[in-house]
Parts: structure tokens; C-alpha cells; sequence
């Protein structure tokens, strides 16, 4: 600071400077010749007096106040999100609490986008909660920003991947023509797991286990007609689900054949027939 001109003197001497803080710890004073350098040291407020002082001894003064204010900082990442996986149709909450820090202790305002709004949408559920709705099979990077009242602000990214189902091939129906017959269907050829869900693991039913019991052992489907109900066609419903726990069902349908049970009808009619009415002696 150059003190030159902040005094005068009626005689023209050269005038000697001092300065004086009324608070060094807040912010002190030197100076050399006309020059004063004032260093700020911590927050707060301080007087600093400048005295200008003639050759005989006469001297004026003057005062300023200085203001020492730590300037704002941007909020830093204080922790990581972490990458979600998310089965389709599935919702998530986020708690942006405690992710972000503010070296000044303000509130933060929280904001988020998706790269991929059709794969994983966003929105600010509350001021500090992110609800993420899984839309269809993909990966999204989402981006949280955090921004302090001054403006400044930090962002963090994290992944979220929406796992796709298991997919499942169609096959032509069953035919089981006779009692006790059976079929069977090797599952791992119908059924495909998506990246990240393999083993599958399999379950059947019937809807009509006196017409068609069902049975799943290590992959294998296998039907089996019984002697129950009328013949027809039924839906038999295997469901496949991966690691995850996403599922995919498959109607299989089975056509019974009352071919035995028609056959065994006849036969007892035959024999109805053949031995005709009751005989009588006379």
C-alpha cells in the first residue's frame, strides 16, 4: 500500500511512516519507507493506524479497518456411490447424504442427470434422496452434482445397469399319446441367461397333475401322462431365474392323448358284451 499522498506536509519535508495493527493475529502491518504490506492471518476484523511524522517531530494519523474473510471453497466428494444393478421396472433410492462435503458447513443443493434417461431415469425425491427407475436393459452412468450457496460445486458419476431377464426360446407342444408315457425337454436349450445372471435355475408346474405331472432334475423337463382327466391340451408353465433373481416363465403346451383310456373303456364294454345277459335254466 502506498502511503505517498495520504499525508502532506506545509513545508514540503519528508515525512516518516509507522503502522500499527490492532490485531496482528488477524491481520499485521509493516512498512518500508512509503510502502505498507498488510498480511492477513486469520478471520476476523482489525484497525491498522498509519502515523506520518515530519522532521520536527509533529505527526498525523489515520486509521482503516481490514477485514480477513476465508474466501469460499467448493464442497469436495466426502464418499464414493457405488454402481447399483437393478432388475427392470425396479426403483432405487439414493441417499446423497454425507457424500458430499462443505469446508464451510453450508447446505448443499443436489441435482442429478442419467445418460440414458430410457434405461435409468432420475429424480430428486427429497433434498438429499435420488430415486433411480429402471426402464429397460442397459447401462446408465448417473452424475450427482453438488453446489454450495456461493455457486461452487463437486460431481460424482456412478453406473447403474438394469440386468436383463432370462430370454426363452418357443417349442412346439408335447404329445404324450398313452398312459405313463413321458417327455422330456432339455431346459438349458429353451432358456438363455443375460450377461451377469448365469447359473439359471428351473421350476415347473401343472396345471393338471392328474392329467400331466411334471418333474425338474438338473435341467431336465420331464411330462408324464396319468390316468386322470379328460385328454386335452395343457400349459404347462417352467420358469427359469437367474443369480439375480430375475425370472422369465414359458408356457409349454402338452397334448394328451386318451388313447389307453379309451382302449381300456372298450374292453370293458367287450367284455360286458360278450358275456350277455344272465342265463337261465329252466
Amino acid at each position: 500500500m502506498d502511503l505517498g499522498g495520504a499525508f502532506r506536509d506545509p513545508e514540503g519535508a519528508a515525512l516518516a511512516y509507522a503502522v500499527r495493527s490492532s490485531a496482528e493475529a488477524v491481520a499485521s502491518a509493516t512498512v518500508s519507507g512509503a510502502t505498507a504490506t498488510i498480511t492477513a492471518g486469520s478471520e476476523g476484523e482489525a484497525a491498522v493506524t498509519v502515523t506520518a511524522t515530519d522532521p520536527g517531530g509533529l505527526w498525523a494519523a489515520q486509521s482503516f479497518a481490514v477485514t480477513v474473510q476465508t474466501p469460499n471453497q467448493s464442497p469436495s466428494i466426502a464418499r464414493g456411490l457405488a454402481d447399483l444393478t437393478l432388475a427392470p421396472e425396479a426403483t432405487a433410492d439414493v441417499d446423497l447424504g454425507g457424500a458430499f462435503r462443505d469446508p464451510e458447513g453450508a447446505d448443499l443443493v443436489y441435482s442429478a442427470t442419467s445418460s440414458a434417461a430410457s434405461i435409468a431415469s432420475v429424480a430428486m425425491a427429497d433434498a438429499a434422496l435420488l430415486t433411480i427407475v429402471a426402464r429397460s436393459a442397459g447401462q446408465a452412468t448417473v452424475r450427482v452434482t453438488a453446489t454450495d450457496p456461493g455457486g461452487l460445486a463437486a460431481a460424482q458419476s456412478f453406473a447403474v445397469t438394469v440386468a436383463a431377464r432370462p430370454t426363452a426360446k418357443a417349442i412346439a407342444p408335447l404329445q404324450l399319446a398313452a398312459i405313463g408315457e413321458s417327455s422330456s425337454v432339455n431346459l438349458a436349450a429353451i432358456f438363455e441367461a443375460s450377461p451377469g445372471g448365469a447359473p439359471l435355475t428351473f421350476s415347473a408346474t401343472s396345471p393338471a397333475p392328474s392329467l400331466a405331472s411334471v418333474t425338474v432334475f438338473d435341467g431336465l423337463l420331464t411330462v408324464t401322462a396319468n390316468d386322470g382327466g379328460e385328454a386335452g391340451t395343457l400349459a404347462v408353465r417352467v420358469t427359469a431365474t437367474d443369480s439375480r433373481g430375475l425370472a422369465t416363465t414359458l408356457a409349454i403346451h402338452v397334448q394328451v392323448w386318451a388313447t389307453q383310456r379309451l382302449l381300456r373303456g372298450w374292453r370293458i364294454q367287450l367284455l360286458k358284451e360278450q358275456r350277455g345277459p344272465p342265463h337261465t335254466r329252466l
